[in-house]
């Protein structure tokens, strides 16, 4: 079910952003980082899939050759490229929507646009200088080659790998972009709520306002894009470490939150846009009416 739902939202993400290229001369940021969320994590929910068929396909000595080396980098490569294509959209509608008077901020709120190429394909050239180590056999922890047993955590397609290797990969690789998209949700929260203060003391109207529940819903959908984005990096992290138990509870509740936070996140994503939720509408064959005239959607404060 996880699977099927993330193959469905970041392949509709894929295709919104493939028709937006052809349909607009000017290709917004907000369509660029989409597509590349939805092609990284429709990859990502791919290999999930995959490591998980393999073990029954594979022996034990065909897991450790080669080509499960070569799927363990692009498994690797694909988490943290869509980390980072889930940080640089929440740093986009921090600089597009956040208000502050510091100059380094100013500077990215003017340049964002044309710097986010580079920051993208940075990006995934930080994601593969983490993933590359572990097909090239790089020692990394001299004599420490203390490997996977069958009772810890491990993903499904590997049999034999140095997981203290692996686990100092995957916190590292998966720090950078969580910092900065803390940094970037906490500057967002703050601004909203500083706006939405600011309305509450001018207007009578107080919370009833229209303007300030758009506002605190939109507070809310970054708390909650927050949560999912830490509970990932948390099940990740703790499953690379090898330290649970393969049938025990806490392992199966960290499968499934890595399975479900590419797809979750994704069709909350759609749903919150005003721009994919009419697309994803008008793609139903029983959908007559998208919304009703006058209603203010928590998307007017998103891009």
């Amino acid at each position: 079910m996880e699977f099927t739902t993330g193959v469905v939202a970041n392949g509709f993400l894929i295709i919104v952003s493939v028709m937006d290229y052809f349909r607009t001369p000017s290709f917004g940021p907000s369509s660029i980082i989409l597509g590349s969320l939805g092609l990284t994590r429709f990859g990502f929910q791919c290999a999930l899939i995959i490591s998980n068929i393999l073990p029954f396909l594979l022996s034990d000595s065909t897991r450790q050759g080669k080509g499960s080396q070569t799927f363990i980098v692009l498994w690797m490569f694909l988490n943290f490229s869509s980390l980072w294509c889930a940080t640089w959209l929440c740093v986009y509608y921090c600089v597009k929507i956040a208000n502050f008077t510091n100059r380094a901020f100013s500077f990215l709120k003017l340049r964002f646009s044309k710097l986010l190429p580079f920051l993208l394909l940075g990006s995934l050239l930080v994601s593969l200088a983490f993933s590359l180590p572990l097909c090239m056999d790089i020692k990394i922890f001299g004599n420490m080659n203390k490997t996977f047993s069958q009772n810890n955590t491990v993903p499904a397609f590997i049999a034999n790998i140095n997981y203290s290797s692996w686990s100092l990969l995957c916190t590292l690789g998966s720090l950078m972009p969580f910092s900065l998209f803390w940094l970037a949700a906490a500057l967002l929260n703050i601004s909203l709520r500083r706006h939405t203060l600011r309305i509450k003391g001018s207007d009578m109207g107080g919370f009833r306002n229209p303007s300030i529940m758009a506002h605190c819903r939109a507070v809310g959908i970054m708390i909650v894009f927050f949560l999912f984005y830490a509970s990932f990096v948390a099940a990740v992290n703790v499953s690379a470490s090898g330290i649970l138990c393969k049938e025990s509870l806490q392992s199966f509740l960290c499968e499934v939150v890595i399975s479900a936070y590419p797809s979750l996140h994704s069709l909350a994503l759609i749903l919150s846009n005003s721009k994919l939720r009419e697309a994803a509408f008008r793609a139903l064959p029983c959908a007559t009416s998208i919304s009703r005239p006058g209603e203010l959607q928590v998307s007017s404060i998103f891009p």
